[in-house]
């Protein structure tokens, strides 16, 4: 997992960001799906100068497959085929309303569709296909297994998020990893190898509910919220929620500073930039980095 460490601001009130919250993290697969998105962008493909149409069977079209849950094949003038390329449903839409009350004009939508450059409209005229709504998830592997085939782009060599000189001059960009075991952050800080776990354990990824859990914030209940239309308590009422705290964990880096061979003074500095990033076996343990400010007593509610 990769994060961005907010720098400076140590007194301010919790409710801001304060030096050392985690502003954003990215999960392993949100840096995959990131850059695969970069290398399969429409702008990196050209149109067939013939029809003004995308190419079947090409790189952009196998991305939108894998990340789209509806392909739409024209089969005429009027008929659209749509097929739920998860659950393989299929069936037909023209100008009248089905029972859901969906319809279209194929030959307007294409029509507006082709007035961009930028359209991702496959196949020649009469027999368009398209693609529609954004999967919850993407079969990564099946992915980067395309990308891998169809350019010199490598999954192994595009694992990091592309962090801007802007980014790395105004935040402290880290890594952390799992580890086999757990120590206490108070083992952390006397002992290097608790960190960076050089004691042989078994190192691997964090999930997207670590990585999630670590940009939320601190929230309680307030008042009730009253039914205007009535003025009474429903009986179960939903609660307007205070902000105690921006950030619900930070990351002391000014303790990590000879552990993690961090310069306080250039991560401080605004005019310099800082990748903290290390390999995967340097890493330091996510567990241990990054810290629960209300277990930490940091925050009291």
């Amino acid at each position: 997992m990769e994060l961005i460490v907010k720098v400076g601001n140590p007194d301010g009130p919790q409710t801001s960001y304060r030096d050392g919250d985690i502003v954003q993290t990215f999960s392993p697969d949100r840096i995959l799906l990131s850059n695969a998105e970069g290398i399969c962008n429409v702008n990196n493909f050209s149109l067939n100068e013939v029809t003004g149409l995308r190419e079947n069977d090409s790189l952009l079209m196998k991305f939108l497959e894998l990340r789209n849950t509806y392909k739409f094949e024209r089969v005429n003038s009027n008929d659209i085929r749509r097929t739920n390329m998860i659950t393989e449903e299929e069936d037909i839409l023209n100008t009248t309303p089905n029972d859901k009350g969906e319809y279209i004009n194929a030959y307007q939508f294409i029509s507006r569709r082709l007035k961009s450059a930028r359209h991702c409209i496959f196949g020649s005229s009469g027999a368009e296909i398209w693609y529609g709504k954004t999967r919850p998830s993407v079969d990564l592997d099946a992915l980067w297994n395309d990308i891998e085939t169809h350019t010199g782009q490598l999954k192994q060599n595009n694992v990091s998020w592309n962090f801007s000189p802007i980014e790395k001059r105004r935040f402290l960009v880290m890594n952390c990893c799992g580890h086999g075991h757990s120590h206490t952050h108070e083992d952390a800080i006397s002992h290097a190898a608790c960190i960076n776990c050089s004691c042989g354990c078994d190192l691997h990824e964090l999930s997207e509910d670590f990585a999630n859990e670590r940009i939320e914030s601190v929230q309680i209940d307030g008042d009730p919220i009253i039914e205007e239309e009535t003025g009474v308590d429903s009986g179960d009422p939903t609660f307007e929620q205070i902000l105690v705290a921006r950030r619900k964990f930070t990351v002391p880096y000014w303790d990590y500073d000879s552990l993690l061979s961090l310069d306080i003074d250039d991560i401080r500095d605004p005019n310099k930039q800082v990748d903290a990033r290390k390999e995967l076996e340097s890493r330091p343990t996510g567990d241990l980095l990054t810290i629960n400010k209300i277990d930490a007593g940091i925050i009291t509610l």
